[in-house]
């Protein structure tokens, strides 16, 4: 009976020592959900310098921009610009840590997307449009899916590929 009484209250610290270890957990969770988030916001930041740089050498007024757009997770840069007298058109840049091949194939079915259009419209983004993708380390696959697809690379040094196309979004 004494080492069934022992063996209940061993089981009884066992579950409290779970409990502060879940709540350890949960806290470091939110720890890294708010760094993730951090780091996040600084490639945005850091695609939107150098895009805003690249444009700007090439003769282009930033009309406005940089700024993201929440769509169905987010756009995570978004300029418009225009040089001489060309009409105005919107540069959409997916930002990446990391830029592989796949990440530019995904971002250029999303491109092609009606639903995604229309959401980019709804935002009050319409016309002409350029896309890119930026990475803070771009992989030698995403450069080539760029050039396939008509896609701008950027990396943190600048353009890596023009893109080949605008996208009419309206």
């Amino acid at each position: 009976e004494v080492r069934l009484e022992s063996l209940a209250a061993r089981v009884e610290e066992l579950a409290e020592a779970q409990k502060r270890t879940e709540a350890q957990v949960a806290l470091l969770r939110k720890d890294l959900g708010r760094l993730a988030n951090i780091v996040g916001m600084s490639v945005e930041e850091e695609a939107g310098d150098v895009a805003g740089g690249v444009f700007r050498r090439r003769g282009f007024a930033l009309l406005e921009g940089p700024w993201a757009i929440e769509l169905d997770g987010d756009l995570d840069v978004v300029f418009r610009v225009q040089r001489d007298d060309e009409a105005p058109f919107y540069v959409l840049i997916e930002a990446k840590l990391r830029l592989h091949e796949a990440d530019v194939r995904k971002w250029s079915e999303k491109l092609g997307d009606p639903a995604f259009q229309e959401r980019l419209r709804a935002q009050g983004i319409e016309g002409r449009a350029v896309p890119y993708a930026y990475g803070m380390r771009v992989y030698k696959g995403a450069v080539e899916a760029g050039i396939d697809l008509g896609i701008g690379i950027m990396g943190p040094d600048g353009e890596l590929a023009a893109p080949k196309k605008f996208i009419d979004i309206g």
